[in-house]
């Protein structure tokens, strides 16, 4: 299965994001750029969508460089928004790739969809330089690795055993042809955007506020309980599956205080469904 063009240099303008540079303009920027032109090309990009993204680039220049504590506050805003609205799906000019439709993994499992929207990965690039605390060295990348597994070991088998307990999956042990479109949309487009938007703007934003100062553990409850909402508003199922998730990523984070780690776990827990169990669910 081949993953589009533009989604493929999408994603590896994320990558990028960690690649050191000598140059005032970071490595990412001319990746990011060749993907836009790509987009354009392959009529996934309308033009009204570019006005979005040049304003979207401006905020973000703004925020990284202004020095007036007000201002940069300011341009933060408008570059969350900005964002937010593009991850969301809510400005126009971007269109949904399809890169898979009503595919079924085994009989007995639901239809999987596989999509990549560039408002999203955009979205998930942005929040991941603006945003996100990330690992700028060797020692640190250290630190984080061992408790990383293991909350990762922790989560997969909690939630993934909490789901086939409930009777959501199987084991179903498979190597599909779209594994590797699956792999990219679920670490770019899904754990980074979620990640960005949970751990560091509002597990961060949570953790600062004087009340739960003294009870640090509190936001990352709570941000599991809005998480698995999110996936599940009628308290089903799912809800308690992704809200098991939701207290593993925000553990890892309040570990390790760095966005590799819970993107780390989010990634193998829906790796670990996709090639082991039953996916999307059993019917």
């Amino acid at each position: 299965m081949v993953v589009p063009l533009h989604s493929t240099l999408l994603a590896i303008s994320m990558i990028m994001v960690w690649a050191p540079s000598r140059w005032q303009v970071p490595p990412w920027v001319f990746v990011f750029i060749a993907a836009v032109v790509a987009g354009l090309l392959q009529d996934v990009i309308r033009p009204v969508a570019v006005v979005f993204l040049v304003a979207l680039c401006a905020f973000t220049y703004q925020y990284l460089n202004c020095r007036n504590a007000q201002q940069k506050r300011l341009w933060g805003v408008a570059l969350l928004v900005t964002s937010l609205s593009m991850g969301l799906q809510l400005l126009p000019g971007f269109e949904r790739t399809v890169v898979v439709e009503n595919l079924r993994l085994a009989a007995d499992s639901t239809a999987m969809r596989l999509t990549m929207h560039f408002g999203v990965g955009t979205a998930s690039l942005f929040l991941l330089v603006a945003f996100a605390p990330r690992l700028s060295s060797l020692e640190q990348l250290r630190a984080v690795v061992r408790p990383t597994m293991l909350l990762a070991v922790a989560t997969v088998i909690g939630v993934l055993g909490l789901a086939w307990l409930i009777g959501v999956v199987r084991l179903d042990p498979k190597l599909p042809n779209v594994s590797a479109a699956y792999l990219i949309r679920t670490i770019f487009w899904t754990a980074v955007f979620e990640e960005c938007i949970f751990r560091a703007l509002l597990q961060d934003y949570l953790s600062s506020l004087r009340f739960f100062r003294a009870r640090p553990f509190v936001p990352v409850v709570i941000l599991a309980a809005v998480f698995g909402l999110a996936h599940d508003a009628h308290f089903g199922a799912m809800f308690w599956i992704t809200a098991g998730a939701g207290l593993g990523y925000g553990a890892t984070y309040y570990k390790c205080r760095s966005i590799e780690a819970p993107v780390f776990v989010h990634a193998a827990l829906n790796a670990a469904h996709f090639f082991l169990l039953s996916y999307p669910k059993l019917i």
